[in-house]
């Protein structure tokens, strides 16, 4: 009986360790993500459920991170000359913790996508796509 405890002890504070071990590297890649540079709270669309992401907005592309995800790299990528944003439609049902939200179709390439934003983080996004970027004199349109 006392090797049947002790057993259930060791896996019990091994799965406690590893629940720490998440949570702290999920704080740390969050702040590695972030590492000054501006985030937005986006929402994307999945068949028929809201992903909550970050997206980091650098001069030539925005990266989005999965909020929960483990990786450091970005599961997508929206490069500045390519991507072209829609109209702000509202939205009835709000995915998440996102302020005043709108439902955006976003165009980069060939690839369609529906994503969710903060109306003024909307405006930020349609601002930096249709700008041009640092060291640059014209705009895009």
């Amino acid at each position: 009986m006392g090797d049947v405890l002790l057993t259930a002890e060791v896996v019990l504070g091994a799965l406690i360790a590893l629940l720490l071990l998440t949570i702290v590297w999920i704080a740390i890649r969050r702040w590695l993500i972030t590492r000054d540079q501006l985030m937005i709270l986006m929402a994307r669309r999945r068949g028929d459920f809201w992903v909550m992401g970050m997206a980091r907005t650098k001069p030539d592309v925005i990266e989005w991170f999965p909020i929960l995800g483990l990786g450091l790299r970005p599961k997508w990528t929206l490069v500045r000359e390519e991507v072209e944003f829609g109209p702000p439609m509202p939205m009835d049902r709000r995915p998440g913790v996102i302020q005043e939200p709108v439902l955006v179709d976003c165009t980069c390439g060939d690839q369609d996508q529906q994503i969710v934003v903060g109306r003024p983080d909307y405006t930020q996004l349609r601002s930096w796509s249709e700008s041009s970027p640092p060291g640059f004199n014209a705009g895009r349109y």
